[in-house]
């Protein structure tokens, strides 16, 4: 296992590349702890690149041969890229949460999410967080404008995700501010439990579990900060050439059909012997379907479809 500073330095000696805020948040949820970490050396960042990748990386360097899934020795670490909350690319607003897989027991477990939360975690002024230990208690993480603690969620135990949203932007007087939470899966350790943010949004494949091993209810996050960007320009043109490729694909159009996975060619039926599920059209163009499309992004993956009777 890695010593801490021998990933993040306690004074940095190389310049931060475009694209970071320059800081991850440790949170001891057994000590209560929480501090700053300065974001790895500029070599290690070129290395891996983009949350996933750091994210294994330093978790790799740092969980502890006798782990267990649902430890305290087990920790999760959320990291974002450098595309992410520049709002000049589509598909920038990415985190990648990892962990000791409760699926498995022994492999890394990994969940990656969109929407608004991971840009606002960067505007709160941390490209990621590391998550150690147990807490005794229901608790949440509130990162506001670069300061960060823990508090009580004892009341928000047995809640669903869209109601703990809900009545944590009423608690912390943040009408904006976005939500990374678990619902009664999660709590009950159920291995299909996911981490949900922004309704519509979820980092699957275990994560919930952890959180709720963790008793860390939700992470709550608001800010103003925004990315350095080393060539502004260069990333504008490389955003427009990728609008022009997603421009070709008529998604909304296919949306009021059947959905992305039409247009694709990738809804799989009969075991991938076909792409058309026929007798499921039926009246779907009679929904209304409303885009809920993520951070400054033209993917338009998300959306919400009213059943019409």
């Amino acid at each position: 296992m890695t010593v801490s500073n021998e990933i993040f330095p306690l004074r940095r000696v190389t310049s931060l590349p475009g694209g970071y805020m320059g800081k991850v948040l440790r949170v001891n949820l057994t000590t209560g702890s929480i501090k700053d970490e300065n974001l790895p050396e500029e070599p290690l960042l070129r290395k891996f690149i983009g949350g996933q990748a750091l994210a294994s990386y330093i978790l790799l360097n740092e969980l502890a041969l006798e782990a267990t899934p649902f430890g305290p020795e087990n920790k999760v670490v959320i990291m974002t890229g450098p595309i992410t909350g520049t709002g000049l690319t589509p598909g920038g607003t990415k985190a990648t949460a990892v962990y000791l897989s409760p699926l498995t027991g022994y492999t890394l477990g990994r969940g990656a999410t969109s929407g608004f939360w991971p840009t606002y975690l960067k505007a709160s002024g941390y490209d990621g967080i590391i998550i150690e230990g147990v807490s005794p208690k229901p608790v949440y993480l509130f990162i506001h404008e670069g300061r960060a603690e823990l508090r009580d969620a004892s009341h928000l135990w047995g809640n669903g995700t869209r109601a703990t949203e809900d009545r944590l932007r009423k608690e912390v007087r943040i009408r904006d501010a976005k939500v990374l939470c678990i619902g009664p899966a999660g709590e009950n350790l159920n291995r299909a439990g996911m981490l949900v943010n922004d309704y519509n949004h979820s980092a699957a494949h275990s994560g919930g579990a952890v959180f709720g091993s963790k008793k860390l209810k939700a992470i709550v996050v608001y800010g103003s900060g925004r990315p350095r960007i080393h060539d502004k320009q260069r990333l504008i043109e490389a955003g427009l050439r990728w609008r022009a490729t997603l421009e070709q694909h008529t998604i909304e159009k296919k949306k009021n059909k059947i959905g992305h996975g039409e247009a694709w060619g990738a809804l799989n039926n009969y075991n991938w012997r076909s792409t058309e599920i026929a007798d499921h059209n039926r009246g779907f163009s009679q929904n209304r379907v409303t885009l809920r499309p993520c951070f400054q992004c033209q993917r338009l993956c998300p959306w919400d479809v009213e059943i019409q009777e």
